[in-house]
């Protein structure tokens, strides 16, 4: 699914990904037991976010779930030994291109860009 989603290209049909983007919200999937199951929906969501834009296609609740979700699987780039840690530099990359939270700006909420900078902060410092 992730290969798919990163070869597609912004501004095609966007219609028939709508009902993908639901399924890949489902707190199952994102609570997931399994640390590489909510790493990979991280990745996907991305990729939908970039084809998406600029209207991201998820209501504000939804969207500050998925940055809260986004920021939890950044906490892990850290573990750069980790199987998990291509899939933390994709969806670092990724966001970073799409410059998605630029959102949290417009919803106005300083809680959680404070949560992220101080993840990055706590990660870039880890790395020193």
């Amino acid at each position: 699914m992730k290969d798919f989603l990163c070869n597609l290209e912004q501004g095609i049909e966007t219609g028939p990904l709508i009902p993908l983007s639901r399924k890949l919200i489902d707190p199952k999937l994102v609570d997931h037991s399994n640390n590489l199951i909510p790493m990979i929906l991280s990745c996907c969501l991305t990729d939908l976010l970039r084809i998406f834009a600029p209207e991201p296609r998820y209501g504000n609740n939804e969207l500050l779930d998925i940055f809260n979700l986004f920021i939890k699987q950044l906490k892990k780039m850290d573990r750069t030994n980790s199987e998990l840690f291509p899939f933390c530099f994709y969806l670092l990359e990724k966001l970073a291109l799409v410059k998605i939270f630029v959102k949290l700006v417009d919803l106005e909420e300083e809680e959680l860009l404070v949560k992220l900078f101080k993840t990055l902060y706590r990660v870039y410092n880890q790395e020193k």
